[in-house]
This record gives structure tokens, sequence and C-alpha cells, in this order.
């Protein structure tokens, strides 16, 4: 459904080209206009296979002309000497490597000698200030949960539009969408910068530590894992930990929104017919093809496994005297399971 043969090639080489309707702009999907220009790896950027039908091993080489005024942000490191020039050996890395050109502003701040970037695409009544700094204090805290920071350079993407919304976490850099209006209530910031603790904790939980599926991938058809709720439902529930413990927000938020999860899920009929691996396994086809039944028939991995969370990391420390918990377990996964090792 998505290969392509090429024929009577000679000389081993060949130019491929074509059109891209880029008209739908997400955190997922490429986006074109006359205010910027934003992509994945994986929606443009074919690449060749090997005898697996696996992406092959080989260069991969990204140019881009941006229009006069327009710079680029990406995480791929530039190559030397050629300006707007990004390489690679491995089809993983590019395909998860988001672009975002055009006349965004950047804001940066260094954690451990690592330099990050906030790039800032559209306008509203927004703290770039303010989101910068939480965000530096969100790493911090992550960091020094893990003793240290697994990239050498890490850039976030805010798409800040009135329509915009979602989060995707990629190997070195994520992206992120609010509604650019949608900062005056204090609550909303603090929904926006859970958003950000999010997806920057799947810089561990997603990226490195992983199902096995999860990494190198078989992009020719839908992957399938029951670990969804311990990708997504974990990561739920410690996005709310570490705004907290970075001093972003209070322990009463913190325990509002634990509290909110517990009610909706509790009075969800569904939790009696569908299992956190049911609901994992069948995400292609029930959570983001969701009818009007799902209610009673299905569970949220990401609520229910941040429910499931809670009560693991209370029943470590219980069961220790709070001498461990749940640190130690996504500790000890990274140490095992951490990319480029093979996933769990």
């Amino acid at each position: 459904k998505q290969r392509y043969r090429l024929s009577g090639i000679k000389g081993g080489k060949a130019s491929v080209s074509f059109d891209y309707y880029a008209d739908e702009l997400s955190v997922r999907t490429p986006h074109l206009d006359d205010s910027h220009g934003f992509f994945l790896g994986t929606n443009v950027l074919p690449y060749l296979e090997d005898i697996n039908a696996m992406p092959a091993k080989g260069d991969y080489t990204v140019s881009i002309k941006p229009f006069k005024g327009w710079k680029v942000a990406t995480s791929l490191p530039t190559m030397k000497g050629k300006a707007n020039t990004w390489h690679t050996d491995d089809y993983d890395v590019l395909g998860d490597t988001p672009f975002e050109i055009g006349t965004h502003e950047i804001l940066s701040f260094s954690v451990r000698g690592i330099k990050h970037d906030v790039a800032f695409y559209g306008y509203g009544n927004y703290d770039k200030k303010r989101i910068v700094e939480d965000t530096r204090k969100i790493v911090e805290v992550q960091a020094k949960n893990f003793g240290g920071l697994p990239y050498e350079y890490y850039l976030f993407i805010h798409h800040m539009t009135p329509d915009s919304g979602g989060g995707l976490e990629h190997l070195n850099s994520c992206v992120c969408g609010w509604p650019s209006w949608n900062f005056k209530k204090e609550d909303d910031y603090q929904k926006f910068i859970r958003l950000v603790s999010h997806e920057f904790f799947h810089v561990w939980n997603v990226k490195r530590i992983r199902p096995a599926i999860l990494g190198p991938f078989d992009y020719s058809s839908e992957q399938h894992t029951k670990a969804l709720w311990i990708m997504e439902g974990m990561t739920q529930y410690y996005e709310r930990l570490w705004v907290a413990r970075a001093g972003v927000c209070d322990a009463d938020t913190v325990l509002k929104a634990y509290a909110e999860t517990i009610d909706r899920e509790d009075n969800r009929p569904g939790r009696k017919v569908m299992s956190l691996e049911d609901s994992s396994w069948l995400a292609w086809t029930k959570l983001y093809m969701a009818d009007e039944n799902f209610l009673n028939t299905g569970v949220s991995y990401y609520s229910r496994g941040a429910q499931v969370g809670l009560l693991l990391d209370a029943k470590i420390r219980n069961a220790t005297d709070g001498k461990r918990s749940l640190d130690d377990v996504m500790r000890l996964a990274f140490k095992r399971y951490g990319w480029p090792k093979p996933g769990f």
C-alpha cells in the first residue's frame, strides 16, 4: 500500500520526485502555508528496503531550501560545511525527526551542559519565558532522576494556533500543540506544562525504554503491542509528578489531577469489559476510532494506565517502607532495555 518498485535503472542511481498535499496542521501531519512548514520524516521521506523489507542502512541526506527570511529547526545535526543539510545512516532516526521551517522564535536553556532549544510557532497570550523556565526545571528534575540525559541536543517545537492540540514524542525532540489563546487561566497553563512534561518523559519511556516491536520499525504495516498502558499510562502518571517535583505546581494541583482521572475511569462502564492489555493491542481500531459505545466497552490505556502506575508506586513504597519506588523500576528498565539495546 506504500511500496514502489523502480525498474530499468542504469548506473544504480535513480531520482524520484513527488508532490505532497500538506494542508493539515497537527503534531503528526505535514503542513505548509505562507506562515511556516512542518513535517516528520515518516510523512514524506521514503526509504530503500533491505532483504527483510525493513529500512536499509545507508546514507540518508535531507536538504531544505527555506524561503527568504525563514529558518529550520530540527534535532538532527547539520552536515559540516553544508547549510540546511542533515545526514544520518539510520532511517528510524530520520523518520522520527520533525522539521519546523519558518520565522519561529527560538529560546534556549542548558541542563548539565546540554543545549535545549524551544521553538515557538504562532501567536497567543502565552508567556514564552515562563514556559522555557518551567521546561528547564522539568528537564532538570528528570535528568536528576535518571542520572543524566541520553542525548547531545534536544528540541521542543510548540505549535501555538487557535486549533492546535496534542503532543508527539521523538528520540531527541518533541512537538506540542496547544490553543494559542488558552493561557489566561492558571489551570489551562498547568495542563499545557503537563503536556510538555509528558512528551519530554517519553525521552526515556517510549523512545528508549520500549517494547521490542517499537524499534527498529517495520513501517509496512500496523505494529501492535500490549504494552501501551506502560508506555503512555505510566507517562501520564509521571507527567504530574515531574511538574510537582520541579516546583512548577503544588501538591494539591497534582492530587486534583489524579482524583479527576480516578473519578473519570472508575465511572466508565468499559473498565469491566476491556483489559489494559486489550486496550493497548486494539488501539488502532478502538481508542483512535472510538464510536459512541466505546465508553461502555473500552478503556483508555492512558488514564487507566496512569491509575495502575499510581497503585504500583504506592505498593512499592509501602512494601519497602519508602526506601524504593516506581522511580527505581524505571531506572532499572532504562539500564536493561534502553535504546539502542533491544526492547523488552
